[in-house]
């Protein structure tokens, strides 16, 4: 009894950790608060498919359809968890569903990959056991390394200068009108700007109030676990509700870094 208690906290904590990553890598960033809700909510659904599992392997000899039947009952409970939160006013259904139904299949094939390695077989024999678990393995192993390689999510937090040498980078490429015309530069970051060919941010602060002045924005560079890709947010408004930003991503080459797509964050 307390060894299938404990294979089934193992087994779920490393479903979980897995869904941390995904979660990690699809926001570009770790919130502690909106993770440990999905953690928590996602644990539930692991607890009502594991007890399925458990329940439907006793009734029957087929592993494939306890463990098919525990994975649709882990799928039912992440679309009733979706609906919820449209309910309490989380987010839409167009956008919700989408990323919870990813989640919920990363972290339903993790947690079968995980329960085969521990305890499942798929037949009386173990022959179907370690080729899956290697596959799975493998490819988790492989989406790990594409993760870390090309997948932004540690954001920088003390700006060091060649984190401002590549935020000026950015805004010349995303705005050369911008910063030949001396527009007003919005960021939080302390670097030295006049030294990169940039106005200094708050330089306009005596402006007369009311009066509209022209201005672009960089945010601190966010990196791939390995610092071979980069995503920088700029923007810039050259007149009151006239203006756009974007999400610009980078690629680190012998020759420093190389701008390879841009995506749009918002219009005004």
């Amino acid at each position: 009894m307390m060894l299938g208690i404990l294979r089934a906290l193992l087994v779920g904590a490393a479903a979980l950790c897995v869904l941390v990553v995904a979660f990690c890598i699809h926001f570009q960033g770790f919130h502690f608060a909106s993770v440990g809700i999905f953690v928590a909510l996602f644990a539930i659904c692991l607890l009502a498919a594991d007890l399925t599992y458990d329940w439907l392997s006793k009734k029957s000899r087929s592993r494939l359809a306890a463990y098919s039947s525990a994975a649709s009952v882990f799928m039912i409970c992440t679309f009733v968890l979706a609906e919820l939160m449209v309910r309490l006013s989380f987010d839409n259904r167009a956008s919700i569903y989408p990323w919870m139904t990813g989640f919920g299949i990363v972290t339903t094939v993790a947690w079968v990959a995980f329960d085969l390695l521990l305890r499942g077989r798929l037949d009386t024999s173990d022959k179907w056991v370690k080729p899956m678990a290697a596959g799975l393995a493998g490819v988790a192993m492989l989406g790990s390394l594409w993760g870390a390689f090309a997948v932004p999510i540690v954001t920088a937090q003390a700006v060091t200068p060649a984190d401002c040498a590549l935020m000026a980078q950015a805004l010349k490429e995303f705005s050369p009108e911008g910063v030949a015309g001396g527009m007003r530069l919005e960021t939080g970051a302390k670097c030295d700007w006049r030294a990169l060919g940039l106005p200094e941010p708050g330089r306009h602060q005596s402006d007369p109030i009311g009066e509209f002045r022209p201005w672009f924005s960089v945010e601190p560079p966010t990196y791939s676990l390995f610092k071979t890709m980069a995503a920088l947010s700029v923007g810039q408004e050259w007149m009151m509700l006239g203006g756009g930003g974007q999400t610009c991503f980078y690629s680190r080459t012998f020759g420093g870094w190389r701008k390879y797509r841009c995506e749009t964050s918002w219009i005004s």
